[in-house]
C-alpha cells in the first residue's frame, strides 16, 4: 500500500497516465509543439517513477517479511 492506495489503484493510475501520454504524443505528432512534448515526457516519467515505487515498496515487503520469519525461529 503506498499512501492509503492499494499496488493495484496505483498500477491502474500508472497505465492510465503511460495510455495518456502515448495519445498526447500522437496527436502532438502534426503539430510539433515543444511544450506539449515536454508535457507528455513528463506525465511518462512521472508513470515510470510510480511503477518503480510500486515495486521498491513490494521489494520491501518481501524483505521484511523474510526477515521477520528469520527472526521469528
Amino acid at each position: 500500500m503506498i499512501n492509503g492506495l492499494s499496488y493495484e489503484e496505483v498500477e491502474k493510475m500508472v497505465k492510465e497516465l503511460t495510455d495518456s501520454a502515448a495519445v498526447i504524443v500522437k496527436l502532438n505528432e502534426s503539430r510539433n509543439i515543444q511544450d506539449l512534448s515536454d508535457f507528455a515526457a513528463t506525465v511518462d516519467g512521472y508513470a515510470k517513477y510510480l511503477e518503480t515505487t510500486v515495486t521498491l515498496h513490494k521489494d520491501a515487503e518481501d524483505a521484511l517479511s523474510d526477515l521477520a520469519r528469520k527472526n521469528s525461529h
